[in-house]
């Protein structure tokens, strides 16, 4: 009795087109949408195709270097080895994904690619996709965490500052491996942003503003967002 899964692994090109539920485990090659012998493409329904890593400890990463997409198609993006897990993002038309790879969330290290259309016989020179297959290290947990404003009293959760002065504000993260290499983001909501770790800023206008600190990982993973607010008097 032979039992046969469909598990592919490999190093080569992949296309979407005839791959239909498949999972294949590599770290390189060329993703495309189309028949690579005869450049076109004859999808009519939906397709579902999952690229995991065939190296430990790594992660696929897919980089979209060209993306065309032709009306009523549309390619959605999930989050881990499955239709069932999280949406990245659905993309038509010119809207291209960009660089994409599993998040920190996402225990199976995998990514599901779900292209849904109606038709046949277009050509993939004009229309489609072509992506990079790589692999990098797996995104970290990043908890972002504002330490302290400064000079600054409590009004309940709302950090209250004085009008024009230089208020010192100290970012710090909650890494689940370690912060080296990560950046900072701060938007101070009247305008104004700084990239470093421990910006100072003055606020022109009195007010209630709400600041942003993001940081993002070594690897470029996105930490999850937080948010203080500011009340200038």
């Amino acid at each position: 009795l032979l039992t046969i899964f469909p598990l592919v692994s490999f190093s080569q090109d992949l296309s979407m087109n005839g791959n239909d539920g498949s999972t294949n485990n590599q770290c390189s090659g060329t993703f495309i949408d189309h028949d690579p012998d005869t450049g076109f493409y004859t999808l009519n329904g939906t397709q579902v195709l999952t690229i995991c890593s065939d190296e430990a400890d790594m992660e696929p990463q897919v980089d979209f270097t060209t993306f065309t997409i032709i009306g009523g198609y549309s390619l959605t993006i999930y989050n881990g080895d499955s239709t069932a897990a999280p949406i990245i993002g659905t993309y038509t038309s010119n809207n291209s994904p960009g660089t994409v790879f599993p998040s920190a969330s996402n225990l199976t290290g995998c990514l599901t690619f779900e292209y849904v259309g109606s038709g046949a016989g277009f050509p993939g020179a004009n229309f489609g996709w072509e992506a990079e297959i790589s692999c990098k290290e797996p995104c970290q947990e990043i908890t972002p965490i504002v330490a302290e404003v400064s000079p600054s009293e409590m009004d309940g959760d709302t950090y209250v500052v004085p009008f024009g002065q230089p208020i010192i504000f100290n970012g710090d993260g909650d890494f689940e491996i370690a912060g080296d290499g990560a950046t900072y983001h701060w938007d101070f909501g009247d305008g104004d942003q700084a990239e470093v770790e421990n910006p100072t800023h003055n606020f022109n206008e009195v007010g209630d503003f709400t600041v942003t600190l993001t940081i993002t990982g070594p690897n470029g993973c996105l930490s999850t967002v937080t948010t203080i607010e500011i009340e200038v008097e």
